[in-house]
């Protein structure tokens, strides 16, 4: 199982820029944050924007699937070295248990993607920390 780590915005910069993980959750109630940080990632692991439809997906929260999701991660990127994807506005607050069981199974198989970076991101008030 990977280590799951809280970074504060400026390791998320520095990692992103130098060593993608696989996976971040993007929480909490300023949205201007996480946009930013959805706007370095995709500056940096973005690529070629010629082949963009290969390398950059966006799953709505509210049209999330796990076989969506797995859909997006199973192909490998197109003419760069990585694949961004973004899962927006994910409710995993109000997420039946079914769904976020599911997530969970997604998220365990990531290692087996590891050409990609997924990014999730929740509504201000879509996750509990505590």
């Amino acid at each position: 199982m990977a280590e799951l780590n809280l970074l504060k915005d400026a390791d998320f910069r520095r990692e992103v820029k130098s060593n993608p993980a696989t996976g971040y959750l993007l929480f909490g109630e300023e949205d201007y944050l996480k946009n930013a940080a959805l706007k370095l990632a995709r500056a940096t692991l973005g690529g070629d924007p010629a082949f963009e439809i290969f390398n950059y997906a966006v799953i709505d929260g509210r049209e999330y699937s796990a076989d969506k999701l797995l859909d997006v991660l199973a192909p490998p990127p197109m003419m760069a070295e990585r694949k961004l994807i973004i899962l927006q506005n994910l409710d995993l607050v109000g997420i039946k248990q079914a769904d976020f069981s599911e997530l969970c199974s997604v998220l365990g198989t990531l290692e087996d993607y590891d050409y990609n970076t997924l990014i999730i991101t929740t509504a201000a008030a879509g996750f509990d920390p505590g």
